[in-house]
């Protein structure tokens, strides 16, 4: 086990414990400019993108409250963060963009 890996993990943990809303998107092929400008509207609502590998998610989830998600980890994902419940703006950003599907919450 590298430190990186240790790293990853410890912000994993630190992405359950502190945020309230998690949700998980596939992490679709996209441009630059249409990552940083979806980026940008979901952090007007303090709503954070965060990517991680799944042979670090997947551990993680296993065993845990949360292993219900585990089986939305089979491609390329994405979290979506915030610290407060904001679905409806989270889901009204999203629909602007067909091609980043919401895969569970």
């Amino acid at each position: 086990e590298t430190g990186l890996i240790r790293l990853l993990r410890k912000e994993i943990a630190a992405v359950f414990r502190d945020n309230r809303m998690i949700a998980v998107c596939q992490n679709v092929a996209m441009s630059a400019e249409d990552k940083i400008l979806i980026r940008h509207q979901l952090r007007k609502h303090n709503i954070l993108m965060k990517i991680f590998p799944n042979q670090v998610m997947k551990p993680f989830l296993e065993g845990s409250k949360y292993q219900t998600l585990l089986p939305l980890f089979v491609g390329h994902n994405m979290l979506l963060v915030s610290q407060e419940p904001k679905v409806k703006e989270m889901v009204r950003i999203l629909k602007t963009v067909p091609f980043l599907p919401l895969l569970g919450e």
